[in-house]
């Protein structure tokens, strides 16, 4: 289980509440980082330098500095930040006695300097999960002296300069060797952009009853097999073809026929009871014998391929009859274009998934979205969702996660941000990774297979984060099975369906 920092917290107050005092659980947090460093590397006579921040990270690093020390080691303290504010921290400072030397980092710079010089082995408990923001000058520059250092670092709970719950690092954070998660992991520990900060994550248990993990609902998930299948149910023996939704696809123009095709087919796969295809006449007619199972409804289209404004009216009719509806796919960014996803935005009251160029027209026009009635699922790739929130494409890879959530959040949409870890975030602050897929998805095509899958699922009903869920997940897979047939250079986006039809066959669905 991961837990945000706000359930640690509370996972803190219900064992406070029950009987374990915070002192004890910084002991024991203490006791717990100092036997894994002992068991992780040799410790007895090495040189072992403890930063210590102000708050209760602190107090955890004061009680390691003492265990090793007892252990065997050659141990000082290098106060990061003044001595210590918070009581209990106060308490284990008062502990450390005469034997283990203090450097106050901002009034000894020449015995700092001298003591990491001869320091092999570095424990960073200046922040733990309690950082947020940016670093301050100073905590910079000690932070960039560690990373300098060559020494082995060991980050109590989460590296100092790494935000536990969004993950977004800053410039100077503590690139640790290793780093002991304090009873669960943090939603950091798990997140691809944290890995060379984090390194190796070790959870470190400190007696807290996991009876109160259990008592958490969660907020970030690293999807597995059975949050699919949880999320989605069996069909109904009394069912019939109404019982399973109606989902409206408009898709395509000449240029990107492709995108409609497999949009429609992803959408049918996953078990939508009607798909209407919405698409130019010219591409009507050439999918009339390749989509047997979807119905059409034919738009004009210009001399260029493109879908005509006149079509709007057509389509909001049909709209109005749907459950579930899916705009973007190959649809160009002629202003037609961009005038339809508008309307459709404006008028839908069932959910509707935006993908491609129809994220291209939201960018224009991001009060759309609070505007619109329906619940909304977004699947930008990083450049669009650099296009959607104004930031830059390296300010969205550095920190995905809180991109994602800022945007679900403030515009009360599902995200699913795509990469080569996708995200998958919910206007209530739930977050979730993929565990899934390969670079064999790394091709044109890939997102209009995603978007109708998710289409397809919210037509049944199913709910938009949990849409998104399943459909993300399952992609992934049915793509790791088709790259192990296919390879990950030869296979083809519209290729996985098939290995997604044998895994819904081995589960019952």
């Amino acid at each position: 289980m991961i837990v945000t920092s706000r359930q640690m917290r509370e996972c803190e107050r219900l064992a406070a509440q029950n009987g374990m005092s915070y002192l004890q659980m910084m002991e024991n947090a203490g006791e717990a980082a100092a036997r894994w460093i002992g068991k992780t590397i040799p410790i007895e006579g090495v040189c072992v330098t403890v930063f210590c921040g102000k708050g209760n990270n602190g107090g955890d690093g004061f009680v390691v500095a003492r265990r090793l020390h007892q252990m065997g080691a050659d141990v000082a303290v290098i106060l990061a930040q003044g001595e210590p504010k918070t009581p209990d921290a106060q308490e284990e400072f008062s502990r450390l006695g005469e034997e283990i030397p203090i450097i106050d980092f901002s009034t000894d710079v020449e015995g700092f300097i001298l003591r990491v010089r001869q320091t092999a082995v570095i424990v960073d408990a200046v922040y733990g999960m309690g950082f947020h923001g940016e670093l301050t000058e100073s905590a910079a520059d000690l932070c960039r002296v560690i990373n300098a250092s060559g020494a082995a670092v060991f980050s109590i709970d989460v590296p100092s300069g790494v935000n536990a719950d969004t993950g977004e690092c800053a410039r100077d954070a503590v690139r640790a060797q290793y780093t002991g998660a304090i009873h669960l992991e943090k939603p950091a520990h798990a997140m691809a952009c944290c890995r060379k900060y984090c390194g190796q994550v070790q959870v470190l248990d400190i007696g807290i009853s996991r009876e109160f993990d259990r008592e958490m609902s969660p907020e970030f998930v690293l999807l597995q097999q059975q949050d699919v299948w949880s999320r989605l149910p069996t069909r109904q023996k009394d069912a019939n073809k109404g019982t399973y939704g109606k989902l409206l696809n408009i898709a395509g123009c000449l240029s990107m026929s492709g995108a409609a095709y497999m949009s429609t087919m992803a959408a049918l796969r996953c078990g939508a009871g009607l798909v209407t295809l919405a698409t130019t006449r010219t591409l009507t007619a050439a999918f009339a014998g390749q989509l047997p199972g979807a119905t059409f409804l034919p738009l004009e289209e210009n001399k260029l391929g493109f879908i005509e404004e006149p079509n709007i009216a057509r389509i909001t009719a049909r709209l109005n009859a749907s459950s579930a509806c899916l705009i973007g796919c190959g649809l160009s960014t002629q202003n037609s274009a961009v005038s339809l996803v508008e309307q459709v935005l404006r008028q839908a009251q069932c959910p509707v998934v935006v993908d491609a160029d129809g994220l291209n027209a939201v960018s224009t026009r991001i009060d759309l979205l609070t505007q619109s009635k329906a619940a909304l699922v977004l699947t930008p790739h990083v450049g669009e969702m650099a296009r959607l929130t104004g930031k830059s494409i390296a300010q969205i890879k550095a920190s995905p996660y809180q991109a994602a959530l800022e945007f679900a959040k403030a515009h009360q949409v599902v995200v699913v941000l795509k990469d080569s870890t996708t995200i998958i975030a919910g206007p209530d602050g739930r977050l979730f990774t993929n565990t899934t897929g390969n670079p064999g998805l790394a091709k044109g095509g890939s997102g209009d297979v995603l978007a109708g899958m998710i289409a397809g699922f919210l037509a049944q009903g199913i709910s938009a984060v949990d849409s998104a869920v399943c459909a993300v997940y399952l992609h992934g897979w049915a793509a790791d099975r088709c790259a192990a047939r296919r390879s990950q250079y030869g296979m083809q986006p519209i290729e996985l369906l098939e290995d997604l039809l044998q895994i819904f066959a081995e589960n019952g669905r």
